[in-house]
Parts: structure tokens; sequence; C-alpha cells
């Protein structure tokens, strides 16, 4: 069209210019006319090879543009932290462009090291996410197996995400300090502002930092779909520990495979499985409790469960266990019962603990290889779920360490 427009203006402008009358001059257009006419279609071509021209030049540019483009996606992609990438990974659906995981995609990410295979993201309407919440039982209907109750019927933002693992891999005593940071009024309680405070901090680690509210299921849990519910620490407690039981069950399940037992050895190799252990030397861990291990009575869950409390209060049974090292002594059994009563106030199974001993009584002395433990132990601690291999401090710095790596994308 263009093309089109300017060969009708430079035949307007030509015969305009052949058809002026000047005071000396008469000039007859009809001798003219091959000339315009050739005139008009030289012109005409020479516009068309331009035009050509500059678009071959603007297609050849194109491509260097778009691979511009591409290189700066990829490298946005890897600079975004481990659990960034990996929530990205798991995460099934999306809501105005943003990613959201489902309760099923949290537990799967914890249990898995790849997501199961499926055709792209669900693309979420607010509808769907309306009946979504719908389903969400309140914090008074909490228990254990809440998100396999919800599974596919909820949503989780990538602040959340970080949030749920944090309360898995942190002590429990830590817990009432996070509370105490989200309740900013002091009042022993915190609303849905003062939860998105500390989300809001979060968040400001790749995906959540530009990313509008979205309702989601864990605040309609806490809060109620109007959001004006309130949030007490007991409430807050309990919800971890729920949701604990609920990953460790989903563990030993897997284990189990339905039976109401597994044995010392499978019981070893989840002590392990995540530990600090390398590979290659988890078979001389797992050949002492088949050699030294007599009796085979196998280990319920709610044994692996106790076992597991203490390695949430691990600091603490750990200060308690050195005392025996200051003093010179080897650790006994009933020196490990002792320690572990005085850091969470419940003695263990005596069969757990033997079976523990066994793991980790490296020259068969019947003492408590120490060091080898808690260094085994510690790694449990950090990475009982599928999570990132790093060194993490402990305690309060431990926290903060924790949280600021998060925000500055390591």
């Amino acid at each position: 069209a263009g093309l089109v427009m300017a060969s009708g203006v430079l035949a307007r402008t030509v015969r305009s210019f052949f058809c002026l009358r000047l005071p000396s001059i008469r000039v007859s257009t009809s001798k003219f006319a091959p000339i315009v006419l050739g005139s008009v279609l030289g012109a005409t071509g020479i516009i068309v090879a331009t035009y050509r021209k500059s678009d071959v030049r603007w297609n050849s540019f194109l491509p260097r543009v778009q691979a511009a483009t591409g290189e700066v996606g990829k490298q946005k992609a890897r600079s975004r932290s481990y659990r960034e990438r990996r929530f990205r990974a798991f995460a099934s659906c999306e809501f105005n462009g943003e990613p959201f995981m489902t309760p099923r995609d949290f537990l799967e990410s914890l249990a898995n090291d790849e997501p199961s295979a499926r055709i792209g993201a669900r693309r979420l309407s607010k509808e769907d996410i309306e009946i979504m919440l719908r389903t969400t039982p309140s914090l008074k209907k909490g228990s254990s197996d809440l998100f396999h109750k919800i599974y596919e019927n909820g949503l989780l933002s990538y602040p959340e995400y970080l949030f749920l693992i944090t309360a898995l891999t942190k002590p429990r005593r830590q817990f009432q300090i996070a509370f105490l940071m989200f309740d900013q009024d002091g009042n022993g309680i915190v609303d849905r502002e003062e939860f998105q405070a500390i989300q809001r901090v979060v968040s400001k680690d790749g995906i959540g930092k530009d990313q509008t509210f979205v309702q989601t299921s864990l605040m309609v849990h806490f809060f109620g779909l109007k959001g004006d519910g309130k949030l007490d620490y007991n409430s807050f407690a309990n919800f971890i520990d729920n949701l604990q039981e609920e990953v460790l069950l989903m563990q030993f399940q897997e284990v189990s495979h339905g039976l109401p037992k597994i044995s010392e050895v499978q019981f070893a190799q989840l002590l392990i499985q995540d530990s600090s252990v390398k590979d290659d030397e988890k078979h001389e861990y797992l050949a002492r409790v088949k050699q030294r291990v007599k009796t085979a009575a196998g280990i319920t869950f709610s044994q692996f469960l106790e076992f597991n409390d203490l390695l949430n209060d691990f600091d603490e049974f750990v200060i308690a266990l050195r005392l025996f090292t200051f003093a010179k002594q080897p650790v006994t059994q009933e020196d490990f019962q002792r320690a572990a009563k005085a850091s969470t106030g419940t003695f263990l199974d005596p069969h757990v603990v033997n079976v523990v001993f066994q793991i980790f009584d490296i020259d068969g002395d019947g003492k408590l290889s120490q060091e080898e433990f808690i260094e085994t132990m510690s790694g449990r601690v950090r990475r009982k779920f599928k999570s990132r291999d790093s060194k993490v401090s402990k305690g309060w710095d431990g926290f903060k360490v924790c949280m600021r790596n998060e925000l500055r994308g390591e």
C-alpha cells in the first residue's frame, strides 16, 4: 500500500510540473508521455529496491535481537536461587503469569528429585482459585493429613514455599522466635497483614518481588476466606507439628509399603539417606546393623516419629551430649537416654536407641561414636527433605543466615 501511494504522489508531481504554463514556455504533455511514464516506473523501482533492501537488513537484525533476548532470559534463570528453581520445576499451576504449587506439588518436591511428567502448567482463572479456596479446611479443622486432603485443590505461592521449607528444617524452638517476629504489635497473636510482613521480606527473592497478592490455601487456612482471622502461637506450632508428621509419614510409608513396621535396616536407611554420609560409605553403616542387631523387632511409625522429634531439638540434645565429652566419659545408651530426656522431656524407645548405637558404634565397643553421630545427624537435620546441600549455622544465627541467603538468591 505504501509503495502504491508513493508512486501515485510521484506521478501527480511530475504531471503538475509538465503542465505548468510559464510566460515564455508552453509545454504539451502529449509529447512527454513516454518520458513521464518511464520516470514514474523508474522511481517506483528505486523505491521498491530500497524498501526490499532495508527489509532484508531488518529481517537479518531480528534474529540477533531475539537471540539477545533469549540470552537475557537464560541469565535470569541462572541467577535464581536453588529453591526458586526447584519451586518453578515442581509448580504445576499458573495464574497471571506467576507459578504456583498445589499441596501435591509441595509434597512431591520433598520426596522426589524431579517432578512428575506433565504437559505444561495448569492455567487458573480467578473462578478456579475461588473454587479451590472454598474447600480449604479452617485452622480448627487442621490435621496431620491436611495437604493430602487438599492435594490438587489448593494453592501455594513461592514465599509460602520458603516459609514451609524453613518450618520443616528448623528446630521447634525457633518457630516461637519466628512467630514473635510476625507479632509486630506484641499482643500474642498475628493477623494476616502481620504474617504477610515477613512474607514480603522473603518474597524479595525472585518470584514474589513484584507479585500482587493472591489469596492462597495457607492464608485461608490461617485467616479464613475473609482474611479477618487471628493466629496464636499454639495453633501455629500445632500446624508445624502436623505438617512434619504428614511428611514423615509419607517417607515412612514409601519404605513400609503399607505395613505397620519397617525393618531395622530400613530405619537406618531413612536416617542416613539425606545425611552427610557419602553414597559409597552407606553400605558400611547398613552392614553394622545387619551384623549386630540380633532381635529383629522392627520399627513402628510412632517410634520413627519419636526419634525425629529429637532431631527437632537437636542443638539442645547435642549440648547435653557434649557434657559427657567434657567429663571425658564415653557415651552409653543410658547416657544417651538422659540427654534425650533433658532436651525433649521424654525417653526414647530402648530398641530404637540400641539400633542407633549399632549404626554409629564404629569399633563395636558398645559406646556411641559421638562425633560421627553428631555430624551425620546434623546433616539430616539440614537436609531431611530434598533441600540444598549447604553449610548452615546453628541457632538464631543459622536462622538469619538461611533467610539472608534466600534473599540474596544464594
